[in-house]
């Protein structure tokens, strides 16, 4: 999600305690500042280092002893406040403290941490086997136990969520496993399970706004009307399209999306296939580029109706519609009943014709 530009910027704090045998080595400390990469370091002095900076947000963040692909780091929970670190080993072994956010962090990847680094020495063992012994016995030894490690790390993250509901760090892992196409069934009842003050957050408040559109987006329910310009710049409404023919394919997509592009010749396939008594097509593109959306529009002979505000992802409808990943559609009947969800390729062909028999 988009962080707007007046977000409030506050102070962090690091001091962090290392080996003696560290004195004189540079700490790098690497964290993301309104959407941007930021790179900090200082020396180390008697065993111990401060950074300080300013961040809008809590977010992961990167710690590494001497050169930058030195293999002595360790990732944490960089959050507005005072942060401790302490190791008298490598980083990978510190323990973390001071705000409540990275102490939370800390508690998740303690047990977490050991079955990554295993995962990570098998998959580098998988990948040095030549191809032509991928499907070899001792390569898919190496996958199973690959599998195996995340499944316990499935298991350690939801224990977590599951016993801390009053957790930002809980919030952001489900929010992380909801992805761009939120599951309202699922996402719903985990994200009720969460603390007030968890939900009532701006991070909380922001998501569950999200979650509240998806609601909107299940079968059956209604789809919100709206108008946008064509690219010959005038207004279509979608009550307009919907009037034209028994279904609908409202289509979300970009220039610039690749897995979109890939879709649109199932989308011809299906235009040119039924009438348009049958099925219309309105696609809404997240471009900002005019020149850009109308090329792709010809080139991949798109030749249904299009509209955009030529806005992004700020694109009034796919805000309307919380639309946060691309591609997505939905198949609508004639009253603008959502039928069904994002089926693509086959899927969808297999759709149009079990309703149109």
């Amino acid at each position: 999600m988009p962080i707007i530009a007046s977000a409030q910027l506050r102070s962090f704090t690091i001091k962090g305690k290392l080996s003696l045998s560290n004195d004189g080595e540079k700490v790098h400390l690497y964290y993301t500042k309104l959407n941007e990469s930021k790179h900090d370091s200082t020396l180390i002095h008697n065993g111990t280092f401060t950074l300080e900076g300013e961040v809008d947000a809590a977010g992961i963040a990167y710690l590494i002893v001497g050169p930058v692909n030195s293999s002595n780091d360790i990732d944490f929970y960089l959050a507005p406040g005072f942060t401790s670190i302490a190791t008298t080993d490598s980083l990978k072994h510190a323990k973390i403290g001071g705000n409540e956010i990275a102490a939370d962090y800390y508690r998740l990847m303690e047990p977490s941490r050991p079955l990554q680094g295993q995962k990570m020495k098998y998959m580098l063992k998988y990948h040095r086997i030549p191809k032509a012994e991928k499907e070899h016995p001792p390569a898919q030894e190496l996958l199973n136990k690959i599998t195996m490690l995340d499944a316990q790390i499935a298991q350690t993250t939801n224990e977590f969520m599951n016993h801390n509901p009053d957790s930002h760090i809980t919030l952001d892992l489900l929010i992380k496993q909801s992805g761009g196409l939120i599951d309202h069934a699922v996402v719903y009842p985990r994200f009720q399970k969460l603390s007030d003050r968890i939900k009532n957050s701006n991070k909380g408040k922001m998501f569950g706004e999200r979650i509240a559109k998806a609601r909107r987006m299940v079968a059956g329910a209604n789809v919100p009307h709206f108008e946008a310009l064509t690219p010959e710049g005038n207004t279509l409404k979608l009550e307009t399209v919907l009037n034209s023919g028994k279904y609908t394919i409202l289509d979300f997509w970009a220039s610039w999306c690749s897995p979109c592009r890939k879709e649109n010749p199932y989308l011809v396939q299906a235009y040119n296939t039924y009438s348009r008594k049958e099925l219309n097509i309105l696609s809404v593109s997240l471009d900002s580029d005019t020149g850009k959306w109308k090329a792709a529009i010809e080139k991949d002979g798109l030749l249904w109706q299009q509209v955009s505000s030529l806005k992004g992802w700020a694109d009034p409808v796919a805000v309307l519609y919380g639309i946060t990943a691309l591609p997505q559609n939905l198949l609508l009947d004639a009253k603008g009943v959502i039928l069904a969800k994002n089926l693509h390729a086959e899927d969808l062909m297999k759709k149009l014709a079990d309703l149109t028999k």
